[in-house]
């Protein structure tokens, strides 16, 4: 939802009585400073936005997890709905909104290095989950998880000479 705070004397304005001109402009402030509708609770740990001006900020852990650390020392997860292509090579995202805070659903965009004129240019969107808070021992469980390297692969042993020559003879 597109919203803006009213600023100064408007034509459209002009007759409203100051009490409706009140009433219209509080939820707007309340919404620009970025408090509550920003912050819309799912359940008691998870949030579908975040108030920009409280990101501190952000830990890639892989192409589908970033870590959003506030202001105040709350960490937010937030799980991507599917993988997002060179977000952990890159470790860097950007993001626009016009409510002043991130939601679920809207996009985030990869930044890469431009080698041609060099600065960042925009790469892939992807868009966010839901913000979960995480206590600092899932932080660091997350964090160990992401770092574990895959099981290693082990070569089959393979079946002596004779014993191949053997069943293809028996085909």
């Amino acid at each position: 939802c597109n919203r803006r705070m009213i600023t100064g004397k408007s034509m459209m304005y002009k007759h409203i009585s100051k009490i409706m001109l009140a009433l219209l402009v509080t939820p707007l402030t309340t919404t620009a400073t970025g408090q509550e509708n920003e912050e819309e609770v799912i359940d008691d740990e998870t949030r579908a936005c975040i108030s920009v001006r409280q990101i501190r900020k952000t830990h890639v852990v892989d192409d589908q997890n970033i870590l959003f650390y506030m202001r105040g020392g709350t960490v937010y997860h937030n799980m991507l709905p599917r993988r997002c292509t060179m977000l952990r090579r890159e470790r860097r995202f950007m993001y626009e909104t016009r409510t002043g805070g991130l939601c679920r659903m809207e996009n985030i965009r990869v930044l890469t290095d431009n080698i041609i004129g060099g600065g960042l240019m925009g790469g892939v969107f992807c868009s966010l989950g839901a913000f979960r808070k995480l206590s600092d021992e899932d932080v660091e469980a997350l964090k160990m998880a992401m770092k574990k390297p895959s099981p290693e692969a082990r070569p089959l042993p393979m079946p002596a000479p004779g014993e191949v020559d053997a069943a293809d003879d028996e085909s």
